[in-house]
């Protein structure tokens, strides 16, 4: 017996990374997936230089006939003295995050099944609550950073 394709974490995860890459990465900002806070590629300089970039943390997946989904994402921003560039990062996240042209606000992301070619579109995870967490600067390098937990839900049969 196999698990229902919307019991799948890596259905999970392809699809967020596939709703963040193609949502974020669009507005020229980098996002990577590793709980390390791993930076991309920082050793370029000049024009090239990261100087921001979008960090997900995958989390906790509580799999039941409602599906529960809480993982983290980190806002960072280098050589932003003010921190302006990282609240634009941020009002951008969130409005990927919300959906202000439905009535009740909440955003759908796509739940595919990636085993399939092309990825079948399956559900739709809700993002059912968003919370911000107070801003920090990593001293080494003066990294700015805001960190929002992001809970979604969907239903499964298992």
């Amino acid at each position: 017996m196999s698990l229902n394709p919307l019991a799948l974490e890596v259905n999970l995860n392809g699809s967020l990374k596939k709703y963040f890459v193609d949502s974020l990465e669009k507005n020229g900002v980098k996002v990577s997936f590793d709980i390390s806070l791993a930076a991309p590629d920082v050793r370029s300089q000049g024009s090239n230089a990261v100087r921001q970039w979008y960090n997900i943390d995958f989390g906790q997946f509580g799999r039941g006939a409602l599906s529960d989904y809480t993982f983290m994402i980190y806002c960072l921003s280098r050589q932003d003295a003010e921190g302006k560039r990282l609240s634009v990062m941020c009002d951008i996240l969130i409005d990927f995050l919300v959906d202000s042209t439905r009535t009740d606000g909440l955003r759908r992301i796509p739940f595919y099944d990636i085993s399939k070619t092309p990825w079948e579109l399956l559900t739709n995870m809700i993002v059912q609550e968003i919370s911000e967490d107070k801003p920090f600067m990593l001293p080494e390098d003066e990294t700015k950073v805001k960190i929002y937990t992001v809970r979604l839900r969907w239903g499964t049969a298992i």
